[in-house]
């Protein structure tokens, strides 16, 4: 069984090695049960409270994607053996600990076996520079992975890998050990997308061995691959720092039955990058994951 929603968003969003760990933030609701932050921030320290509350948020013997879309031009593979992992990195233009944790992104965002995704955050606002690529959507989602890990605090600059492990962003050792785990695990499914013309995005998708994975959702991804910002105030004053694969726009697009095979068309606009994340709700594991540059 197959259910597509086509559009359903969770965010759509465009405002505009190595340092010790950043300001925590205490998963707790702020003043009188709505989101918001308090703290204080002085000589590269904070730490800031924010309100947890939700997120707005092939049977065996069918063709692979690959067959079926393998003479399509720019197309992108995930496929067993051949795994991008999927590093999220959460992180704020306000916070001073992060600048090096974002220069790890680019270095990571070089990588074909890699797909880098910079997630601005909006709790650090308060000190007195607004991120301009922030949104309260990534706030929540990173929320939300940590009560799905059980933790009651969320932090820059954070990393997830695969969506279901946390590192800190300024531990690249830590960094390339689990992505060196995660690539030795294959993914459980076989993903192919394709841009047809401009306007149009292909999707294929089935399970391994033809595997019943249960519910997954399928996002859509649109990112920046590089932006440069001069902070006039809060913590990275006067600094002109330097982004790579900056989201711009992140959309629940369907969920996947996890079983059938899946072959859509999608509408897309502008010749940005496009990314395609399966994962299991939570948000939880990562199950396929496809990049066109």
């Amino acid at each position: 069984m197959l259910l597509w929603r086509r559009g359903a968003a969770i965010g759509l969003i465009m405002s505009g090695m190595l340092a010790c760990a950043a300001g925590a933030v205490s998963a707790q609701s702020g003043p009188g049960g709505q989101d918001g932050a308090a703290g204080q921030g002085a000589g590269g320290t904070g730490t800031a409270t924010a309100s947890a509350s939700a997120p707005d948020q092939s049977a065996n013997g069918a063709p692979g994607a690959a067959a079926q879309l393998g003479d399509a031009t720019g197309s992108g593979f995930s496929l067993p053996g051949d795994k991008p992992v999927v590093v999220e990195l959460f992180t704020s233009q306000g916070c001073s600990y992060c600048p090096p944790a974002d220069s790890f992104l680019t270095m990571l965002a070089e990588r074909d076996d890699v797909i880098a995704l910079a997630l601005h955050v909006d709790y650090w606002d308060y000190i007195g520079w607004e991120d301009t690529f922030g949104s309260h959507a990534f706030t929540r989602r990173q929320k939300a992975y940590a009560r799905e890990a059980g933790r009651r605090a969320v932090y820059t600059p954070q990393m997830i890998i695969g969506g279901v492990d946390e590192v800190m962003g300024n531990h690249p050792m830590d960094v390339a050990d689990l992505i060196r785990s995660h690539r030795s695990t294959p993914y459980s499914a076989v993903l192919q997308i394709a841009r047809q013309g401009a306007t149009s995005l292909r999707l294929q998708a089935r399970p391994v061995d033809g595997a019943a994975l249960g519910p997954v959702q399928v996002v859509m991804v649109r990112y920046s691959p590089e932006q440069s910002v001069k902070v006039k105030r809060g913590e990275n004053a006067g600094k002109t720092l330097t982004y790579s694969n900056v989201v711009t726009e992140w959309k629940v697009v369907g969920e996947w039955d996890g079983s059938s095979t899946l072959d859509e068309t999608l509408p897309i606009e502008g010749e940005a990058p496009v990314v395609v994340l399966m994962q299991k709700a939570g948000p939880g594991q990562i199950v396929a994951a496809a990049r066109l540059r």
